[in-house]
């Protein structure tokens, strides 16, 4: 239970408009709270990674992360902090590799689908991205976040008028969310 209260905590930053500074100290204590209780639970050092990642220890974040993947290697959310933390190191095709696993493990979910494009994206690989866009674009069409990254690639590929098709979807869908607003800019 207090590995999915530490999931909320993350996904009222991602999907919402909480700020990391109010949701990561909860994400952050109901992840020990529930290696406190089990510390054989792969998803709670995963978003003990995470957390710690995004304060920018990566060498903690990464070695926690790890450790996740170990306890479980079926685990979604694992294969997605590494790989965002391996980018932020600059390992692009490591990173890429990790995107890749979670999209395999579970091609269906819009978040993995998008989060594989980010990573790409992130990594200079454009047309993989753009037929990976397609085939999401297909399956989520409604998933607000997808639009918005598929709105960068397509920015990024000077495709201005999809880049503009893709970011206005993605406000209509989640006008609330403050860095969606601003991909608009």
């Amino acid at each position: 239970a207090y590995v999915a209260l530490s999931d909320v905590h993350f996904t009222l930053t991602g999907f919402a408009s909480q700020s990391p500074t109010e949701s990561f100290p909860m994400m952050e204590k109901m992840a020990k709270k529930a290696v406190q209780l089990d510390d054989k639970l792969g998803d709670a050092y995963s978003n003990l990674g995470m957390v710690k990642w995004y304060s920018l220890e990566l060498t903690e974040g990464e070695k926690l992360l790890k450790r996740g993947l170990e306890l479980n290697p079926n685990q979604l959310n694992g294969y997605i902090w590494y790989s965002v933390l391996l980018s932020m190191k600059g390992e692009g095709e490591k990173a890429i590799e990790f995107a890749r696993k979670a999209y395999e493990l579970d091609p269906i979910s819009g978040f993995h689908q998008y989060h594989y494009i980010w990573v790409l994206y992130h990594n200079r690989r454009f047309d993989e991205a753009v037929n990976l866009i397609e085939k999401a674009s297909e399956s989520q069409p409604d998933f607000a976040h997808g639009q918005a990254v598929s709105g960068w690639v397509f920015r990024h590929l000077n495709r201005l008028e999809e880049s503009l098709r893709h970011s206005e979807k993605a406000y209509q869908l989640s006008p609330e969310t403050p860095w969606i607003t601003a991909n608009l800019a």
